[in-house]
């Protein structure tokens, strides 16, 4: 079984251009990058603050943008009751079926 890295905010990059930076710096300068870790990278998993911060700070376009980043990392979890607690994304998925 692959070992699972849950990324917090201040979790550093262990791989790739930008190792040895923080999900938050990478976030804030690629987001594009972290998207893509998270949705092809099995062991790669954000964290539950980390996607409210991703809310807080980038609103409901990036929050909702973010969404198969959360059910990639629920399902390597094997958790997707989380979803439950984004009553925003909880309703976007509910709309787009």
């Amino acid at each position: 079984m692959i070992g699972v890295e849950i990324y917090h905010l201040d979790t550093p990059f262990t791989f790739g251009k930008y190792k040895g930076q923080t999900l938050a710096e990478v976030f804030h300068k690629d987001p594009i990058y972290v998207e893509w870790c998270a949705l092809n990278i099995n062991s790669f998993c954000l964290s539950d603050d980390a996607m409210v911060k991703i809310d807080e700070h980038y609103g409901d376009e990036m929050y909702l943008s973010m969404k198969a980043m959360l059910l990639m990392s629920d399902r390597k979890r094997g958790k997707y009751k989380d979803v439950l607690r984004y009553p925003r994304l909880r309703d976007a998925l509910n709309q787009k079926g």
